[in-house]
């Protein structure tokens, strides 16, 4: 309970119960600020440490295949990781026609390694957390 007032943890936990998945450690989103806050609460209250205790998986559309270099350099240069941390899956969705976005840098998932019952014990806090707010 020490870090309940923190407002910092509460965000995190608010961003694992919005973005993360309820059956197994991962958070996704495409927005990089929101991935940077992620990791840095895993690192603050956690203690972990992102290049030992977290997997990173992008996911991108095969229609972007000739953006890969472009995109595995965005995300290492805003996580500070080295651009051969991050592994690739394939979108393979039905696409009409290909995006002009030049934005575009698929959507991150960070998977969070070696914390058993690491997902039970985020709900767990959210649970508490949301049950001060619900009255």
């Amino acid at each position: 309970k020490a870090n309940f007032g923190d407002p910092f943890f509460v965000a995190g936990i608010m961003l694992y119960e919005a973005e993360g998945t309820k059956v197994n450690n991962n958070f996704s989103n495409s927005d990089f600020r929101l991935m940077v806050v992620y990791i840095k609460f895993l690192e603050k209250y956690f203690k972990l440490d992102r290049k030992k205790d977290m997997n990173f998986r992008l996911y991108i559309h095969e229609t972007r295949k000739i953006d890969l270099d472009r995109i595995k350099n965005f995300w290492g240069k805003k996580l500070n990781l080295d651009r051969d941390n991050f592994h690739i899956s394939w979108k393979h969705n039905v696409v009409s026609q290909r995006r002009t976005n030049l934005d575009y840098v698929g959507q991150l998932n960070i998977r969070v390694r070696g914390i058993s019952h690491f997902t039970g014990k985020i709900l767990a806090i959210s649970d508490i957390i949301l049950s001060v707010f619900q009255r």
